[in-house]
């Protein structure tokens, strides 16, 4: 048997840092398909549409190719399908593999044409968040514009799509039957959290491409009502990464008082990122889904704190944390200050037992993207 050929692409740019998350969770995907034939993983950098070829069964570096630069990254982004059908040309599609964005007549007529050239292929189309249409009304205006367009022609993702993958319960996402996945992490990627937490503070981290669904405003509004009472132990939130929430967080903030103690570092990776982890006792998880409608919360980051060994803040409802696992701290799906008081006793507790090597364990054992797309690949 001949080995597969797959194709995954993304309509993310490499060279945004707000997309780093989204590029460790990409690869970590591509590393179990890399097991099952060859993978060409195909997404934008800057102003070019590239790809990185993985070989079959090989821990050898990817070879990247450019296959297009153009004059603006809006170009690139126009031709983007366009420039993948040239660069398949007549090759063998055997996997289709795409993260979804938007459904419209050039993605359309772009699925049509692999379809007609690979009749045997298997396509399968991810969803990062669904339902999604409320969170695009709280997007860039052009969203809003797509949104009814997205509505009619995703009717007919059904013609081409043979799985929808998704994080969330359900059957079926327009009419495509469903493969539910967790998010999951390359455990070995994550260094495991060194105790370096300083006695005389509580330093709470969080970790995003902030945008208000992550709920950063509850920790900040927290902090201000704690520090208030000017306790013994004061409280820190730092705040890594960027997007278009950072604004209203430092405002709020600001007109909160703690500019001293929210601390915004902007978008960091390694050795820096580990130090900060080291110093901070607690990590925040996305805890503003409800304000979109989403009930679920499997995020790539509460994976990662796990892998980390660091404990989290959590709403909602996550399928691989249930009520057993006591190394996250709850809070309800709405927008009420987080009790900081109630963090801190809470660490306090478990503080006392080894957590990190613990957490570590149970991301080893059931958080690998190995084992999550093991869903995926059975139906190869």
């Amino acid at each position: 048997m001949s080995v597969r050929n797959i194709y995954y692409f993304v309509r993310n740019d490499k060279e945004n840092k707000n997309d780093i998350g989204f590029f460790k969770k990409f690869y970590g995907q591509i590393a179990a398909f890399r097991r099952e034939g060859n993978v060409h993983f195909i997404h934008l950098r800057d102003r070019a549409v590239v790809v990185e070829y993985f070989e079959f069964n090989s821990d050898v570096e990817p070879e990247l190719k450019i296959i297009r630069r153009f004059r603006s990254k809006l170009a690139a982004q126009l031709l983007f399908y366009y420039e993948i059908l040239k660069f398949i040309g007549t090759n063998r599609v055997d996997v289709l593999y795409f993260r979804y964005k938007i459904s419209e007549p050039v993605f359309l007529r772009f699925l049509s044409a692999v379809r007609k050239k690979n009749p045997d292929s298997l396509l399968f189309s991810e969803f990062p968040t669904f339902p999604y249409d409320e969170n695009w009304k709280q997007e860039s205006m052009l969203k809003k514009i797509f949104l009814p367009v997205d509505r009619f022609f995703r009717k007919f993702l059904k013609h081409y799509v043979n799985f929808a993958v998704t994080y969330y319960d359900a059957e079926s996402i327009y009419g495509i039957e469903t493969i539910r996945i967790s998010n999951a992490v390359d455990v070995h990627s994550v260094e495991l959290k060194r105790k370096n937490e300083p006695d005389d503070a509580f330093i709470i981290i969080g970790v995003a491409g902030l945008g208000f669904w992550h709920g950063y405003d509850r920790i900040i509004k927290g902090i201000a009502e704690y520090n208030r009472k000017a306790p013994s132990l004061e409280a820190f939130f730092y705040i890594v990464g960027d997007g278009r929430e950072k604004n209203n967080l430092e405002c709020l903030a600001d007109q909160l008082n703690v500019n001293d103690y929210v601390l915004f570092f902007g978008p960091l990776t390694g050795d820096k990122l580990d130090e900060l982890f080291d110093k901070s006792h607690i990590g925040v998880n996305t805890i503003g889904w409800h304000r979109m409608g989403v009930t679920g919360n499997d995020t790539l980051k509460a994976r990662e704190y796990c892998a980390r060994g660091i404990p989290f803040i959590t709403s909602g409802h996550d399928h691989d944390f249930g009520d057993d696992f006591k190394y996250v701290f709850r809070v309800g799906e709405d927008d009420t200050p987080v009790n900081i008081e109630g963090v801190i006793d809470y660490y306090k507790v478990i503080n006392s037992s080894d957590f990190s090597r613990a957490m570590r364990n149970v991301a080893v054992k059931k958080l690998s993207w190995y084992f999550q797309m093991g869903k995926v690949i059975e139906k190869f």
